[in-house]
Parts: structure tokens; sequence; C-alpha cells
């Protein structure tokens, strides 16, 4: 199969135009969706609030600031810009 030339870099910045702002948005989803609906930000939220957990709260917003960081540096080594 054959990849288009101008198919990838829309693909991968779409994408990151998407999972960025879902990364670190926890308030509109919990006025909008309920309580019932999650996302990365909301479910931190929810340790350091709710839970009082905040070693794992801590925890999980390293991970989620690692794996945002690996996604825009690897997109960057493609010689590429970031968005």
């Amino acid at each position: 199969m054959t990849e288009q030339p101008g198919v990838f870099p829309g693909v991968l910045a779409g994408s990151l135009l998407v999972f960025v702002p879902s990364a670190g948005d926890f308030v509109t989803p919990k006025l909008l969706g309920g309580v019932d609906q999650s996302t990365f930000g909301s479910v931190i939220d929810d340790q350091f609030r709710g839970g009082n957990n905040w070693p794992l709260g801590s925890a999980m917003a390293v991970v989620l600031l690692v794996l945002v960081a690996v996604v825009l540096l690897a997109r960057g080594r493609r010689g590429e810009d970031v968005l």
C-alpha cells in the first residue's frame, strides 16, 4: 500500500489538536458530561480533590506530561512543525 505524501502529517496534526486539549481539560467534561464521563484531566483532578490521594494524582500528572512530551518530541524529530 502506498503512502500519500500529504495524508500522514495532516492526520498527526489533527490527532495532536484533539489529544493535547483533552489531556488537560477537566472542567468542560464535568459540566457538560456529568459525573459518569472521564477524561485524563478529570481523573487527575478527582485524585487531588475528591480522593485526597496526592501521590497518585502527582504520578498520573507526570505520566501524562511525559506522554505528551514524547509525542511532541517525536513529531519534532521528524523535521516537521509541532502544530
